[in-house]
């Protein structure tokens, strides 16, 4: 059995038309100016991951020592999440800065050629790989407004830890009558005032009256703060 012979070559009637030169002309530029708009996109993402960045760790700073308020071990549920979720947007950052600024891995040419087969893919293969790491910087991103998430819901969902109650105070006069009794509120002006547990109000005593003040377990029926 004898290989079919390929049919002859033809000869096309008539040249591309001008809308196909116009397509070739456009697509040639798309491609020329890959690299530039691969690096534009990268910066773009750059600065605004650093901006998102420097919010989340201010934010973080700042609202961190609100996280002691949370009982244990639901803290660990807060503040695993946003700490993972920073991690992985200085990560996304991380990825974005280099796509941004991408790093040529030779500069010969006879490499180049060797191995792309011409400058022009070349850049065209650099752009694809500024692009494959801004990709890179949306995932680890997302990843990070997942745990973002995750731990706000939490923090909102979590038990927090009730505030010990303040001790109360009696304040005994000179008679040896129990003339206040209550959690402290202030001292000042030669005086002391105290909050009945339970209450609003406040009781307040001049301290030349004063011959001594407690801590108690508890108000007795005699006080004024009972």
């Amino acid at each position: 059995m004898t290989a079919a012979t390929p049919p002859p070559y033809r000869k096309p009637v008539e040249g591309p038309g001008a809308a196909s030169r116009v397509n070739m002309e456009q697509w040639d530029a798309l491609v020329d100016s890959s690299i530039e708009r691969a690096t534009a996109t990268a910066e773009k993402w750059r600065t605004g991951l650093a901006a998102f960045v420097t919010v989340v760790t201010s934010v973080l700073l700042l609202k961190g020592p609100d996280a002691q308020k949370i009982a244990l071990p639901w803290n660990l549920a807060v503040v695993i999440p946003l700490v993972a979720g920073a991690g992985l947007m200085i990560l996304g950052l991380w990825r974005a800065l280099e796509a941004s600024a991408p790093s040529l891995t030779t500069v010969d040419y006879t490499s180049v050629v060797a191995t792309y087969g011409t400058v022009r893919a070349y850049l065209v293969a650099a752009a694809t790989a500024v692009t494959a790491q801004v990709d890179k910087a949306k995932f680890w991103v997302a990843w990070a407004l997942v745990a973002f998430a995750f731990g706000i819901v939490a923090w909102w969902l979590v038990p927090i830890k009730e505030d010990a109650p303040k001790p109360l105070m009696t304040v005994t006069d000179h008679r040896g009558i129990v003339v206040a009794c209550g959690t402290f509120v202030e001292s000042k002006n030669n005086t002391i005032t105290l909050r009945p547990r339970g209450t609003d109000t406040t009781v307040t005593a001049v301290l030349r009256d004063v011959s001594a003040i407690a801590v108690a377990d508890k108000c007795g029926e005699s006080s004024d703060g009972g």
